[in-house]
């Protein structure tokens, strides 16, 4: 897992999910999603304070991908609670069960970052960036 965010937003935030912009039809961990998630000035989170697993041969916090309902927007993980503000994440989608490297690709490209600020009251949605 790389050290360097491909995902930054304009406030902290302590909620985090994924959503798919174009549905794809896969089961259930057949694609992991690793994280990280930095502070404000750029430090990484323990692994204690993200409500997520964490896997040393992963290199961070995990979720096995949900597959969605085929021709609808949903959820993809179940949200992740932070118990320190957030500001930047490094998230990545890897083969798990299924072992096509390409359509792990194409999921991550499809991706949509959401993060709640509660102290702001603001829901902020993103792609990622390489």
């Amino acid at each position: 897992m790389q050290n360097r965010p491909n995902v930054i937003f304009p406030s902290e935030f302590k909620e985090f999910s994924l959503a798919l912009a174009t549905p794809f039809e896969y089961q259930y961990r057949d694609f992991v999603a690793t994280f990280a998630f930095f502070d404000s000035e750029g430090k990484r989170l323990e692994p204690e304070e993200v409500s997520a697993s964490w896997s040393p041969k992963l290199g961070g916090s995990f979720r096995y991908l949900k597959s969605g309902e085929p021709g609808k927007q949903s959820e993809v993980i179940k949200p992740i609670m932070l118990n320190a503000p957030a500001r930047s994440a490094v998230v990545e989608i890897s083969p798990w069960k299924e072992k096509d490297k390409e359509l792990a690709r194409r999921v991550q490209d499809s991706l949509l970052v959401t993060v709640k600020d509660d102290e702001l009251g603001l829901t902020w949605t993103k792609r990622i960036k390489d």
